[in-house]
């Protein structure tokens, strides 16, 4: 699924990723002219013992090939984990800190919805509320909204009586990648073929493309990417009254709002979003995970920085099955599921 935040015409949301571009790449052009800066960042470990997935810092593998931030919301007071990276970006003009918070509310509110909105669709599909009879739809769409809110961590406190004692920082992380291939001359995959324990992964569509997703019915790699490119050359071609679109230099919108001029790079209005794990077992297995990899063209020139975003499940709430997906109707999944902690889940997920 590929999402154009500006599809309305409104840019609020396209100049908050625009923000954590210009961040992102501040933060990576900072560490390959200092490597030293390096050290300021913690390696990543866990950062709550309790809950051992839960890796917060900084990590260089492959001799720089990849490197990759791991960021997570703190629960208490919305604080940017690891704190140390407004010591790597010292420019007044970008605010890695905010523009992580501001780049994962934007994310989390359509990752949210689209896990409704999934939801609910199956549940109806699959009878889940069939005895609801001609409110099936209603059932299904209040239970899929309860669920999203309970279930995703988006960095909140819940309050239900029913919680256990919920982890210091939030389990969905927004990550800060950059890939190069500088050993080859041709496009090699650096990071392999994988489904992701999510709910959703929401990517925002970078600036040079190497996300593939593997497309089961046609067994080939498709690439979402390249995809949102020919939807704005499109876009533009009708724009600027038949003049192709792939030869313009400028490839940036300029917006003015309240806080002055906003430069937005051609990519910050989409997003791709792509279901995960969670996601799969609460459909009842009619939205399978995608299986996606990262392939980085070859060259001394060849990087991508990518900053996906993992909505995963929030700690110490149970899934109840009837109450957020109506009749379990002999699914297998959903039995083994029911009744248990979503971090019991993940757990279980990341030991296969």
């Amino acid at each position: 699924l590929i999402v154009d935040l500006a599809a309305d015409g409104n840019y609020e949301s396209t100049i908050k990723v625009a923000k954590l571009w210009r961040a992102a790449n501040k933060f990576f052009s900072i560490l390959d002219a200092d490597p030293q800066k390096e050290k300021i960042l913690p390696r990543m470990a866990s950062f709550d013992a309790a809950i051992p997935s839960a890796k917060v810092g900084y990590a260089n593998m492959d001799d720089g090939e990849m490197k990759f931030l791991e960021t997570r919301l703190h629960r208490k007071n919305g604080t940017v984990i690891p704190v140390e990276i407004g010591t790597v970006v010292e420019d007044s003009n970008v605010n890695l800190d905010s523009a992580i918070r501001d780049a994962f509310q934007v994310l989390t509110n359509i990752g949210k919805n689209v896990i409704r909105i999934a939801i609910a669709a199956s549940s109806v599909e699959n009878g889940g509320f069939e005895y609801a009879n001609n409110d099936a739809d209603t059932f299904a769409t209040k239970c899929a909204a309860q669920l999203a809110e309970d279930l995703v961590d988006d960095g909140t406190f819940i309050d239900r009586e029913e919680a256990q004692e919920q982890s210091r920082i939030c389990m969905s992380p927004q990550r800060l990648c950059h890939y190069s291939n500088k050993k080859e001359e041709k496009p090699m995959e650096l990071f392999g073929a994988h489904t992701d324990s999510s709910f959703v992964t929401i990517v925002p569509v970078g600036a040079m493309a190497g996300l593939e997703v593997y497309d089961e019915d046609a067994q080939q790699w498709y690439r979402p990417e390249l995809k949102a490119r020919k939807v704005w050359e499109q876009q533009e071609l009708e724009k600027n009254n038949g003049q192709d679109a792939s030869n313009l230099i400028a490839e940036e919108t300029l917006v003015i709002d309240d806080e002055g001029e906003n430069i937005i790079p051609w990519h910050a209005r989409y997003v791709v979003i792509m279901p995960g794990e969670f996601l799969q077992i609460l459909s009842r297995d009619k939205i399978a995970a995608a299986v996606h990899r990262v392939v980085v063209a070859g060259g001394s020139d060849a990087s991508r920085i990518s900053a996906p975003l993992l909505l995963r499940g929030r700690p110490g709430i149970k899934i109840n099955v009837e109450k957020y997906l109506g009749r379990i109707n002999g699914n297998n999944l959903l039995k083994e599921v029911d009744g248990l902690y979503m971090q019991d889940i993940h757990n279980a997920m990341n030991q296969r």
